[in-house]
């Protein structure tokens, strides 16, 4: 390229600046990756200070950082993003810099995010009550309250928990999840897990350790090479008394190994949500018979249309730690949690009839666009409904409302709050306010603290608690109304992430009863306004 510096003694030498801009090759015939980020690293040393411009890349295609160095050896890099070249190259130009300069080596490599597991579940077992289920191998623990019950006996034992017919498993890694209660701590317990019995089979075995009480033990199972596993205890020796409540096998798998589509990303997505609520479910057994299956699903436009569902692309503010479900699973995806609540509710003893699954959002009551959201919720269901599959049970209002002593104001604020409920009560669904609360404007919309508050503006806010639940009771049928939840007990503290020092509670910080305590209970009791 014009010029060549010399070796010596294993360093890439430039003795002296050659008199003229130059520049050489420190690396030739490199395989990279299309849009990945490299770094070049060398161990470099100048006569003085100094820098250098770095280029990555093919003919026609290079990038280029410029790389600073000292008087002193140190490892030097620069960081170079987008390579667009399979076969790449890397060249050293320190142009004008004159003075002597040392490279000691040349390093090229990349960097990748750390890798995030997620566990998809495999196989889940439990025991009915009865004899030992499975094949004996001397020891037959029966099942007792739903667990395999094992007394120890001074025996060496062992015990199949999981049959390989149940358990087929690809090649992977894996964790197990044992759930295993313990007279006392258990010592010598062991796992194993294996693909068959001859010579050929792959047996892994692990450690449990166990604890007195009850345990939920994870067991990582690296290697697995596929195959129907039959998986065993072995208590051995052990002279702890062990109830065996279940198993759970799960992949684990890697998620930035390969590129993954909307498609995967949707069944992924799709599984977790299954996991989470099969796992409510489980957790509350029938006996939890109302939820918020979606929360606050709608956005706040577009103005004059169906308000469309949270998205990232159209949030507003910084997005870069929020979440949405639709973003992954589509416009429908209400749908989804619908089934699968309704479906472990029932295999979990709740009783199908029972279960109620409310949507839940804010804002319902606004003025400023005529109930527009609720209108477009509305609308929304209607059309998650429309696959003749996915029911609605009922709609949740949040109600974090506010009393303004504006009359006018406070007039449009109580129009909306009646719209509201009739357009709810015309659903025919349940009709519940979810998370009740009242801020409090002065004259000119401004927010008032709990410190400045009057015993007037105390009153007007008693008042409208009342107005509130007497619309409620007045316009929702007895059938649909399914209760009212009041948001905070007590005044805000300042401080608060939510409404700092506002007059938010039916008691102040002190607990003691305010006028709002008063105009909620009499709305309770259907007394008229004094």
């Amino acid at each position: 390229m014009g010029y060549e510096p010399q070796i010596v003694d294993g360093i890439l030498t430039v003795p002296e600046y050659p008199g003229e801009w130059y520049q050489f090759f420190v690396m030739d015939g490199l395989s990279t990756v299309p849009g990945r980020t490299y770094k070049v690293t060398a161990k470099v040393k100048g006569s003085k200070a100094g820098s250098m411009n770095v280029q990555l890349g093919n003919w026609g295609a290079t990038l280029e950082k410029q790389m600073e160095f000292s008087d002193d050896w140190a490892e030097c890099s620069v960081t170079i993003d987008g390579v667009t070249t399979e076969s790449s190259f890397v060249i050293f130009q320190p142009g004008t810099y004159d003075g002597k300069l040392e490279i000691e080596w040349v390093k090229l490599s990349h960097h990748e995010s750390p890798a995030v597991e997620v566990e998809s579940e495999v196989t889940f077992k439990t025991y009915t009550d009865g004899p030992f289920p499975f094949f004996a191998m001397g020891c037959e623990p029966p099942v007792i309250n739903g667990c395999i019950h094992f007394v120890p006996t001074g025996d060496w034992s062992q015990f199949f928990i999981l049959p390989g017919g149940e358990n087929p498993l690809t090649e992977g890694d894996y964790v197990l999840y044992l759930d295993i209660t313990a007279s006392k701590n258990a010592e010598g317990v062991e796992l194993t897990m294996q693909n068959g019995w001859g010579d050929d089979a792959q047996n892994l075995s692990v450690p449990v350790p166990i604890s007195a009480g009850d345990n939920v033990v994870r067991l990582k199972f690296s290697g697995v090479t596929g195959g129907n596993y039959d998986v065993i205890l072995k208590p051995q020796t052990t002279d702890a008394t062990l109830d065996v409540r279940s198993v759970k096998v799960c992949k684990v798998e890697k998620l930035n190994k390969i590129p993954v589509t909307p498609e995967e990303k949707a069944e992924i997505l799709t599984a977790e949500m299954e996991r989470w609520i099969k796992g409510m479910m489980e957790a509350t057994a029938g006996q939890v018979k109302a939820w918020d299956v979606v929360n606050e699903a709608i956005s706040g436009g577009p103005w004059g249309q169906r308000y469309d569902l949270q998205h990232a692309a159209t949030g507003s503010g910084d997005q870069s730690n929020k979440f949405y479900w639709q973003d992954y699973l589509g416009d429908n995806f209400v749908r989804i949690p619908v089934k699968f609540a309704r479906k472990y509710f029932a295999e979990n003893g709740g009783n199908p009839e029972e279960l109620k699954l409310f949507i839940n959002d804010y804002n319902l009551e606004s003025d400023w666009d005529d109930n527009q959201k609720l209108k477009s919720l509305i609308q929304w269901i209607e059309q998650w409904e429309s696959d003749g599959e996915t029911k609605i049970d009922g709609i949740g209002s949040q109600m974090h409302i506010k009393c303004y002593m504006n009359p006018e104001t406070q007039a449009s604020n109580e129009q909306h709050v009646v719209k509201m409920f009739e357009l709810m009560a015309a659903t025919g669904k349940l009709v519940r306010i979810t998370e009740l609360d009242m801020g409090l404007c002065d004259e000119n919309g401004n927010t008032v603290k709990t410190e400045d508050v009057t015993f007037e503006q105390h009153q007007a806010m008693a008042r409208f608690y009342k107005f509130v639940i007497d619309k409620y009771f007045e316009i929702v049928p007895l059938s649909q109304q399914y209760g009212i939840c009041q948001w905070a007990q007590t005044d805000s503290p300042e401080g608060s992430g939510w409404r700092p020092g506002e007059p938010i509670g039916l008691w102040d910080l002190n607990y003691s009863r305010k006028p709002a305590y008063g105009g909620f209970a009499d709305g309770l009791a259907g007394k008229s306004q004094d």
